[in-house]
């Protein structure tokens, strides 16, 4: 049997210990039943035993049609690689822009501490260009590669990568394959050969480095050619060829090409790479790597998929390669004082940036820190700025980075130019007006939450800052809003003064991406709505900005909502989603109620091409607007979109059909719509790619497009939840139902350190009461009562905890009275929520919907997610905008 790929067309430190005692008591409650334990136990086991055989065969089912398809799929690519490839010409690399620069820095007279002349503004013109950032590509996920041989046998192979020792575990006869000549048929025999392996036990362990790492694509390039490297230490041909295998089974559009007698990977790269040579396929850039002095190349004009896999080499994420760090101090002065700081850098990310390709500007305007430049600049410069208004704040930070960082232009240091990444910044000895115009351009969005863009002149690139009340001096407008110029190269001069050279100058406007700022707007959005009643269903997307200030709002409420002139009321007592907009000025403008028969919550929502509104969710049963209905299968859920008029009328409301799914948790799927609310296409494949691009996106052509995992979509529906479980009054029994989990999972090879964390998240799936902190200190009272004495902070602390509500997924804290609760890093705002999702390898994700923060002093960041990693007792913690992450072992960093 084939896959069918369109199910329209099927017709089948004591940092976390807190929050970990929190988890741990989710799934305890207070009602009292009849019922005893060992009859709960009996029930639970036989509830277990149907829905792991079910769940069993509907993965071998889903193992054998993945395998049919991929080996189909297989069949089709070996016999097109057999056939003439074609001969392209290859362009050289464009040099990075060297614009002369002067030699030494200029400065501004006077100087702060003397009497400044009152003096016009100059104004820019109004109209400049700009370079736009570009719409998000997403990656629509297809089937690559086949489900892991777990029967075969595999070694472990050694590779260094910075400072991490890695063990990648391999089919042997992946090593097996040598080429003796280099033609397209020896190309295609290597795939033949290599698919007949077990390669995709290698790819979920190289996968794994790169989401612990949270490595983008060019770091997972990099990974994969460092193992193949060792697989194949004498002979590049076939390492290339391993490597070019390994990347298009892990979904990028690589190829291979030939040239004489060597193998060259090319990489169609998203951004623009300079000083590498090139060619050019259906109007596609692909680079060659590594770089060659060739003039022509021969290669084929297709992907193994039909699809645009661009690698993504901009670095969104924060790059986590080891906790290694080195210290700098720093020295400035500001309204006659001197301050010295000191911050951190992670030497292994200034290794990895060194060896990065040379890309535009924009590439180094948006990229995300190191954990460790990141809190140690917070730490450094945030109690500067604390009481100070926005246009002091910024001064400050000018004058920082004017002072703190000598002068130098790249022909000078290096003898060529070099844009610098934040993190080089700190490290070389000298910066020039790019390097210190992307810095300061970081420090004002990330500690601030400024709009900021880049000037990019003929030999200077400059910034401007966008104040809600804006000083005098000069600046342009971009997109109906006042910038005001801010010179981090020109020293001690203030916001508003730009050199007298380029004063009359248009410059190219870099727009510079702020999720900071975009956050702190819908932060407040959100802040509206939750207290009228409206609340996150998830905690990425919920929102969208509009031209005028306006924000879209979509999540989920309960009973009766008063939203301006509008009344919702739910027709039952599940979740009903919400649809909403607030102007400016936070006042309601409309709202929109979608209902169902089970659970519907409200996902994502974005402005299309052709200015209406998408709104994409979760339902369960019947989902019903304004008489149009659609369902869902029983017992399972599905996903919806729906569009109204950007005045809040409906226009068309469809699904998905992932009911006609497996609904199990190991499952990635895409789903594209067209502005009609035609559903063209649903793929999915048999596994969690945490690579994929989650949310919903808008394209180019205006194509709809949400991709997501089954796993966290049915976290919010409820449908996979026990309705009538058993609860006790009986200490001694609850006692007992944790115990034989823990058991349970223990005999599971599961780390002891976070079995008791697990049995508790397994158990709160299928709970819905509520309980109070006082009743968990009983409880440890009465089953560990040495809990009290090791952990007394965290003992007092729960005593605090008013209740936990579970309702339908959504897991409810009421804390402290109303005020937030702190224990060492972790902060909890009173009716913060959560959603839990099971992952397919035992271990569960916690998605911090609204109120809990990690930090400390006077730098927090929101909490994103949570992850376990069941077999070492580790957890992964996932925070704010960048996804800044921290590994902590339960064991050795939290029971000590």
């Amino acid at each position: 049997m084939v896959l069918n790929l369109t199910i329209n067309r099927m017709k089948k430190s004591n940092l976390h210990l807190f929050l970990i005692s929190i988890i741990t008591l989710l799934f305890i409650c207070s009602n009292s039943y009849s019922q005893t334990f060992e009859e709960f136990k009996k029930q639970e086991q036989l509830k277990f035993q149907a829905y792991t055989q079910q769940q069993q065969k509907e993965i071998n089912q889903l193992k054998i049609e993945f395998a049919e398809y991929i080996q189909k799929r297989d069949k089709e690519w070996i016999e097109y690689l057999q056939k003439e490839w074609k001969n392209f010409s290859v362009y050289k690399g464009d040099r990075v822009p060297a614009n002369p620069k002067p030699v030494i820095v200029p400065e501004y007279s006077p100087i702060e501490d003397k009497p400044e002349p009152v003096t016009p503004p100059r104004i820019m013109p109004e109209e400049t260009p700009d370079l736009i950032l570009p719409l998000p590509v997403p990656k629509i996920v297809k089937p690559n590669r086949k489900p892991i041989e777990e029967k075969e046998k595999s070694v472990s192979q050694k590779i260094k990568f910075y400072s991490n020792e890695l063990d990648i575990e391999y089919d042997p006869f992946i090593s097996d394959f040598h080429l003796t000549h280099i033609t397209n048929t020896s190309i295609s025999k290597f795939w033949q050969e290599m698919s007949k392996v077990n390669y995709s036990l290698t790819i979920e362990r190289l996968l794994q480095a790169k989401t612990k790492f949270n490595l983008n694509d060019y770091g997972y390039y990099k990974l994969v050619s460092e193992f193949a490297k060792k697989v194949y230490t004498t002979d590049n041909n076939t390492e290339r060829l391993l490597t070019w295998f390994l990347l298009v089974r892990s979904g990028l559009g690589a190829r291979a090409a030939m040239h004489e007698r060597k193998v060259l990977l090319l990489l169609p790269i998203k951004q623009h790479v300079y000083e590498n040579r090139y060619l050019k396929i259906d109007g596609k850039k692909y680079y060659i790597f590594p770089e060659s002095k060739v003039s022509s190349i021969y290669t084929y004009e297709k992907d193994y998929q039909e699809s645009d896999n661009l690698l993504d080499y901009s670095i969104s994420k924060s790059i986590n390669l080891s906790d290694n760090e080195t210290e700098k101090q720093l020295t400035f002065s500001f309204k006659n004082e001197t301050h010295s700081l000191t911050v951190k850098y992670n030497p292994d990310i200034v290794d990895f940036l060194t060896e990065y390709p040379k890309m535009e500007l924009d590439v180094y305007l948006n990229a995300a820190t190191s954990v460790q430049v990141k809190e140690s600049i917070a730490l450094a410069l945030k109690p500067l700025i604390d009481n100070l208004n926005e246009v002091e704040a910024t001064n400050l930070i000018l004058r920082f980075v004017q002072l703190a960082f000598d002068y130098k232009t790249d022909p000078e240091q290096f003898g060529y130019e070099k844009y610098f990444f934040v993190e080089e910044t700190l490290f070389y000895p000298f910066s020039d007006c790019e390097d210190r115009s992307i810095l300061f351009s970081y420090l004002v969005r990330e500690l601030i939450g400024l709009k900021v863009v880049a000037l990019e002149y003929p030999g200077h690139v400059s910034t401007a800052v966008c104040f809600a009340s804006p000083p005098d001096g000069n600046y342009l407008i971009y997109k109906n809003e006042k910038y005001v110029v801010a010179d981090p190269t020109y020293v001690y001069a203030p916001v508003g003064i730009a050199m007298n050279k380029y004063k009359e100058l248009s410059p190219k406007i870099h727009a510079v991406k702020n999720d900071k700022a975009n956050k702190i707007t819908e932060d407040i959005g959100w802040d509206f709505a939750e207290k009228n009643g409206l609340h996150k269903g998830t905690n990425s997307g919920n929102s969208k900005i509009l031209a005028d200030g306006s924000v879209l709002l979509t999540g989920y409420y309960k009973g009766t909502v008063n939203w301006g002139t509008s009344l919702l009321k739910s027709s039952n007592d599940k979740l009903n989603c919400m649809v909403a907009k607030i102007n400016s000025g936070k006042i309601p403008v409309w709202a929109r109620n979608i209902d169902a028969t089970g659970n519907v919550v409200g996902l994502c929502i974005e402005e299309t091409l052709n200015d209406n509104i998408v709104v994409a969710g979760v339902y369960s049963g019947t989902l019903n607007i304004d008489n149009k209905q659609i369902s869902a299968t029983e017992g399972k859920a599905d996903l919806f979109m729906a569009s109204f008029t950007k005045e809040g009328n409906f226009r068309w409301i469809n699904h998905a059909r992932l009911d006609t799914l497996p609904q199990i948790s190991s499952i990635s799927f895409s789903t594209v719509f067209n502005d009609s609310g035609k559903c063209e296409e649903t793929s999915y494949v048999n596994y969690l790619d945490d690579d994929l691009r989650k949310g919903l996106i808008i394209t180019a052509e205006g194509k709809i497009i949400y991709s997501g995992q089954i796993n966290e979509l049915l976290a919010l529906t409820g449908v996979n939840e026990t309705k009538e479980f058993a609860s006790y009054s009986s200490f001694a029994e609850i006692s007992n139902i944790l115990q034989s989990e823990i058991d349970k999972l223990i005999n599971q090879n599961i780390d002891s350190s976070i079995a008791g964390l697990l049995a508790a998240i397994h158990l709160v799936k299928n709970l819905g009461y509520n309980l109070s902190g006082k009743q968990i200190q009983q409880l440890f009272d009465k089953s560990n009562p040495e809990f009290k004495n090791t952990y007394s902070n965290v003992y007092e602390t729960i005593g605090k905890i008013n209740s936990i509500e579970n309702n339908s997924g959504i897991i409810k804290l009421k804390v402290n009275n109303g005020r937030n609760l702190k224990l060492g890093k972790i902060k909890i705002s009173d009716e913060s929520t959560l959603s839990v999702a099971e992952l397919p390898d035992g271990n569960v994700k916690l998605e911090i919907l609204s109120g809990i923060q990690v930090g400390k002093m006077v730098v927090w960041y929101d909490l994103n997610y949570i992850k376990t990693n069941a077999s070492e007792g580790d957890l992964l913690f996932d925070y704010d905008t960048d996804h800044a992450q921290a590994w902590v072992n339960i064991k050795n960093d939290l029971l000590y």
